[in-house]
C-alpha cells in the first residue's frame, strides 16, 4: 500500500522529517533507517507539489516526471531499492460530482468557519479535508469531497487569505474566486457563500501579550519547530500549541 500509506503520512507530518520518517517506519514496520529513506522521499516530494496536485494525483505523467528526476535518485540511494510505480486511486477524489451539493442541506452552514477548522485538521490536504467537511455539514461524501478539493485548492491562495484568518479580504476573495470557486462551482452544483469576517481577530496584535509572561522563550526554536510541525504551520493549532 505504498502510495496509500506514502499520502497518509505526508499528511500527518506535513511533508516534514523527522516525522514523516517515523510514521513510514511504523506504518511499514521496518526499520528507522529505511523509514528515514521513505520520510526523505515525502518530504523531497514537497518541490513537485504542484505537479502531482497536493499529493492527489501520485499517478500523473507530470508528477512522476518531478518526482523521478528530483527525488527517486536520492532514494535509491539511500534505501538502495526502488520505489514501486503509484495507484492512481487518489485521481478519483478530484474528479467532478457534477452536481453533488445540489440540494444538500447544510451544505453553507457556518461555511467558513468550518472550511477554516477542516483546513486546520486535514493540513488543507485531500481526502482528510473532504471527509472533515463531510462530517462537519452532514452532507453526502460527493459533496464533502467537493469542500474538502475546494479547502485543498485554497492553499494557493495562502499568502493572500493570511493562512485562512482573513476569508473576506478582497486579496484573498480574488485569489480563490480566480483559482478555485470556477472547479468547486463545477463539481459541486452550488456557489460557496461570501466569506465571514469573523477569522480576521486571529491576525490581530495583542500589543502586549507576552509581557511579563515567564517562560515565553523557555527552549524557544525548539518549541517553535515542534508547534509548527503539529500545526502545519496554522493558526489556530500554532497559537494553543504554543
Amino acid at each position: 500500500d505504498f502510495t496509500e500509506h506514502m499520502h497518509t503520512c505526508g499528511l500527518r507530518s506535513g511533508g516534514a522529517m523527522p516525522v514523516a520518517g517515523r510514521c513510514m517506519a511504523s506504518t511499514q514496520g521496518v526499520s528507522a533507517d529505511c523509514g528515514n529513506c521513505l520520510g526523505h522521499l515525502i518530504s523531497c516530494g514537497r518541490q513537485c507539489a504542484t505537479q502531482c496536485c497536493l499529493g492527489t494525483c501520485p499517478a500523473s505523467e507530470a508528477c512522476q516526471s518531478c518526482t523521478n528526476d528530483k527525488c527517486v535518485p536520492s532514494f535509491e540511494e539511500c534505501a538502495g531499492v526502488t520505489p514501486p510505480d503509484p495507484t492512481s486511486s487518489l485521481l478519483s477524489m478530484r474528479t467532478s460530482a457534477g452536481q453533488a451539493c445540489v440540494g444538500q442541506t447544510g451544505w453553507d452552514t457556518d461555511f467558513t468557519e468550518h472550511m477554516h477548522t477542516c483546513g486546520l485538521r486535514s493540513g488543507g490536504a485531500m481526502p482528510v479535508a473532504g471527509r472533515c467537511m463531510t462530517g462537519m455539514q452532514k452532507v453526502s461524501a460527493d459533496c464533502g469531497n467537493c469542500l474538502g478539493n475546494l479547502i485543498s485548492c485554497g492553499r494557493q491562495c495562502a499568502t493572500q487569505c493570511c493562512l485562512g484568518t482573513c476569508p473576506a479580504s478582497e486579496a484573498c476573495q480574488s485569489c480563490t474566486n480566480e483559482k478555485c470557486v470556477p472547479s468547486f462551482v463545477e463539481c459541486a452544483g452550488v456557489t460557496p457563500p461570501d466569506p465571514t469576517p469573523s477569522l480576521l481577530s486571529m491576525g490581530t496584535s495583542a500589543g502586549q501579550a507576552c509581557v511579563g509572561q515567564t517562560g515565553w522563550d523557555t527552549d524557544f526554536t525548539e518549541h517553535m519547530h515542534t508547534c509548527g510541525l503539529r500545526s502545519g504551520g496554522a493558526m489556530p493549532v500554532a497559537g494553543r500549541c504554543m
